[in-house]
This record gives C-alpha cells, sequence and structure tokens, in this order.
C-alpha cells in the first residue's frame, strides 16, 4: 500500500508539472498575441483617418487579455500551493491503511474557468473589431 501511495506522490507531481506548464503557456502566449495584435490595430488606425466603429470593443478587448494573464498567473501560484499540500501530506501520511482525502479546490477551479472565459472574451471582443472596422 504504502509503494502505491508514493507512486501517486510522483505521479501528482509530474502531472502538475506538465499540466501546469502547457496549460499557462498556451493562455499567456495567445493573451499576449492578442495585446500585440491590439497594438498593431492601434498604430494602423492612429496613422489613418478611418472611423472606427465599435471602439470599446478594442478596450474591452485588451483588457480581458490583461486580465487573462493575471489569473493564470494567480491559478499557476494556487495550484503550486496545493500539489506542495498533498506532497506534505503523503510524505507525513504514516498509516498506509488510512484514506488520504484531496478535495477538490474550489478557488483553483474558478480561476481555470476565469481565465478560460477572459481569454475567449478578449479573442471575441477582438474579432469583432477586426470585422466590423475591416
Amino acid at each position: 500500500m504504502e509503494q502505491h501511495i508514493r507512486e501517486y506522490r510522483n505521479t501528482l507531481e509530474e502531472i502538475f508539472v506538465k499540466s501546469q506548464d502547457t496549460r499557462d503557456k498556451v493562455l499567456i502566449t495567445l493573451s499576449s498575441g492578442g495585446i500585440a495584435f491590439i497594438a498593431v490595430i492601434l498604430s494602423v488606425l492612429l496613422d489613418s483617418n478611418h472611423e472606427i466603429v465599435c471602439g470599446w470593443m478594442l478596450p474591452a478587448a485588451s483588457v480581458s487579455l490583461i486580465l487573462t494573464i493575471i489569473v493564470t498567473t494567480i491559478s499557476f501560484q494556487v495550484s503550486k500551493e496545493q500539489v506542495k499540500q498533498r506532497i506534505e501530506k503523503i510524505d507525513n501520511h504514516s498509516n498506509p491503511f488510512d484514506q488520504l482525502d484531496f478535495p477538490q479546490s474550489l478557488c483553483l477551479s474558478f480561476l481555470n474557468w476565469a481565465s478560460l472565459v477572459l481569454l475567449w472574451l478578449g479573442l471575441i471582443f477582438l474579432g469583432a473589431f477586426v470585422v466590423f472596422n475591416h
């Protein structure tokens, strides 16, 4: 039984590193790319006399994408702490017959969903702005 707990601990560590690394890179890359695209759009619009339609969408997209980066960073820290606590609980676990309880973190789930929603909102606002002003 003790061996299974150690294997679970090691698997937790591997899963944490891989999943968080991939997820966070994707979200931050997409958000940063969106922000860079907004900067290009702004420079083009400022150089032209083109009438802007639905101008509020560009700042809304910017705020959503910046918040995506912030929420993703917070999510990473919360997840890191949660995994550390679980690993510590396993390391301090003395009786292999006791059940280890690892409740789902509502805070982490909320942060993960919030980062995805903010990313999609930012991309939708950005896409709509480009379509309306093309």
